[in-house]
């Protein structure tokens, strides 16, 4: 800046504004300033000029800095307004606690959670906001937490100012130091608060507690499918056994038939030796449990057609009891009991063929006696049951809901090993030493209960006993009346004819002799073609027929047809070596005077069967 040659005016001027800045500047140099001459002045007014430059562009940079602190401090007090924004719309809660578990701060999602308005939640202990029963999970977690200065993690319950518990997740830390105000005085001192953050889980425990639910059925399935597999492992065995028997029960069953007949008719000779006659007497027992070894197995596999009637339990039990104290040893104490309720006749009534259900009593009560070798009790107890969907499971399936009559058939025996109680019913498994059982009895038990739609339980603790649990459907109706007492010797013929029609000679010509023995008269067919033509020949003379159900050329079956579409009436007696399902049975004997009559028959049997076809009005 160049500054011209004033004039005197301007230097009084200029003289003037110096003395005022040299004033300012020193009150000595303002007192010399009108010694100066003009060149000094200028020179002076100079540096003055320069200095107030100095000053404009201090101010300047002064206005700048101001101007950046005040825009500091408008982002400044917005990241505050945010950061409390963030704070509290934080979708979890926040909680700042002293040592001792005192809220000292919340944000606003906390106090939502727990439903608690903040001033009232500040100062408050959190131990009051916990479920009673999950305190002990904060004390050791607030401790591990102070112990470890490390963050913590915790699960537990809290609960909302309405009452309600809710599952949260509660993770702490140790926050930095902070200066706090600790008296009056302005001292400060460093205190450290636990922040800690709380989320609420309700709905994930919730769908893990219906996860580890669905698990558990899914595994509770598994253990069923696994026990389904094995069952039906069982069944298929079972249904190996059974075809095995069904293939060969005919042929057998011919064999059987033939030995016995031939036995008893020999048996029957008046002039027979006495040792003859006991050994004839073995070989008719023998057959006797051929025969009935081969029923057990076709009993289990439930090929046994079951002749079914309303059956008074109490009636039935007693008469069974009397049975058991003439056959088992005297030091077995047997004791029958019944409920008040059915000791008058009233809902004992079941729907059963008594020979078969009788037949597992014996089993039960063999089995009993074989496990008191040195004597006990043997005690049947009958009891109503009225099943519902709640009812608990039982060895062999589950009741149906609805009135059932449950058998109870207990000893004070040995008792079952827990190892062997799962395969008590399987075929030719028995805890007898060797030779001492077939392990087809509890197995012939199980085909038949299941045959009736029962189901069957047992209970066993060594040393003290076994119980076996029948249960059978009750029917609701009037007991029915009692069955007259049979007449006791062999009912013969009076000359009748008979037309026997077997494929097998030997069986045949066992047939034949036992029915000539029986006074009868006898035409022989082979099958069921020559039994027609003998028919159309001779059938005026036929009073009943005898037929084998299995045969080449035409069955059984097909010959009963065959002699109704002629016009034949006669009654006929069907004979089987194979195992009719009740079905078939049904069907077969709904033609009309037809009986039926299983292989191998005793000439007791047979005489019975066409004593009765004969005469059905006597029978």
């Amino acid at each position: 800046m160049q500054v011209g040659n004033p004039g005197p005016s301007h230097l009084n001027d200029l003289r003037q504004r110096v003395k005022k800045v040299m004033r300012r500047l020193s009150p000595d140099t303002a007192a010399t300033s009108d010694k100066l001459s003009p060149s000094a002045s200028q020179q002076l007014l100079h540096k003055v000029r320069l200095y107030q430059n100095e000053l404009e562009v201090q101010n300047e940079e002064l206005r700048r800095t101001r101007s950046e602190l005040e825009s500091a401090r408008a982002r400044y007090f917005d990241l505050l307004e945010y950061t409390s924004i963030l704070y509290n719309q934080a979708p979890v809660g926040y909680l700042t606690l002293t040592h001792e578990g005192i809220i000292v701060e919340a944000n606003r999602t906390a106090t939502t959670l727990l439903g608690i308005l903040r001033d009232r939640l500040l100062e408050q202990s959190i131990l009051q906001l916990i479920v009673a029963e999950d305190q002990p999970i904060f004390h050791g977690y607030r401790k591990q937490l102070l112990a470890t200065q490390s963050p913590q993690r915790c699960e537990l319950r809290m609960r909302r100012a309405d009452g309600t518990a809710f599952y949260v997740q509660m993770d702490a830390a140790i926050t930095p130091s902070i200066l706090n105000a600790s008296d009056a005085t302005g001292n400060l001192e460093s205190k450290r608060y636990i922040r800690t953050t709380i989320s609420d889980i309700s709905e994930r425990v919730a769908l893990e507690d219906e996860e580890r639910k669905v698990r558990s059925q899914l595994e509770t399935t598994l253990v069923d499918l696994r026990q389904t597999q094995a069952q039906m492992v069982k069944q298929e065995r079972l249904a190996v056994v059974g075809q095995l028997a069904a293939g060969i029960a005919h042929d057998f069953n011919n064999i059987l038939a033939a030995i016995t007949l031939y036995a008893q008719l020999v048996s029957r000779a008046a002039d027979l030796p006495a040792n003859l006659q006991a050994r004839m007497g073995v070989i008719v027992d023998q057959t006797s449990r051929a025969t009935h070894l081969i029923q057990q197995i076709l009993d289990f596999s439930r090929r046994t057609a079951i002749t079914r009637n309303a059956t008074t339990l109490t009636h039935f039990l007693q008469q069974f009891v009397e049975l058991l104290q003439h056959t088992l040893p005297e030091n077995i104490l047997i004791t029958l009991e019944t409920e008040k309720s059915l000791q008058t006749g009233i809902d004992d009534v079941v729907d059963i063929d008594p020979s078969r259900i009788q037949q597992v009593l014996l089993n039960l009560a063999f089995n009993a006696r074989d496990a008191m070798p040195n004597g006990g009790e043997l005690r049947i107890l009958l009891s109503h049951i009225l099943a519902d969907s709640n009812s608990p499971a039982l060895a062999s399936g589950t009741l149906a809901p609805g009135p059932w009559l449950r058998i109870a058939v207990s000893d004070t025996g040995t008792g079952i090993s827990p190892r062997d109680l799962p395969h008590l019913f399987e075929p030719f498994f028995t805890t007898k030493g060797v030779g001492a059982g077939s392990g087809l009895g509890l197995a012939q038990v199980w085909g038949i209960i299941k045959q009736h739609e029962g189901e069957i339980d047992i209970t066993s603790e060594v040393g003290k006993g076994t119980t076996f649990s029948l249960y059978l459907s009750a029917l609701s109706v009037a007991p029915p009346a009692p069955v007259a007492a049979e007449t006791e010797g062999v009912p013969h013929g009076h000359g009748e004819c008979i037309l026997v029609v077997e494929d097998n000679s030997v069986l045949s010509a066992a047939l034949v002799s036992t029915l000539q023995q029986l006074e009868y008269q006898v035409l022989e067919a082979r099958n069921g073609e020559h039994a027609t033509r003998l028919m159309a020949q001779e059938g005026h003379k036929v009073s009943l027929i005898l037929s084998d159900l299995l045969m080449p050329l035409m069955s059984g079956e097909a010959l009963i047809q065959s002699l109704r579409a002629h016009g034949w009436s006669q009654p006929v007696v069907v004979l089987s070596g194979r195992p009719l399902q009740e079905s078939e049975l049904e069907q077969l004997l709904s033609g009309g005077q037809i009986s039926w009559l299983p292989k191998p028959p005793t000439l007791e049997q047979l005489a019975l069967a066409l004593h009765e076809a004969l005469h059905p009005q006597s029978a």
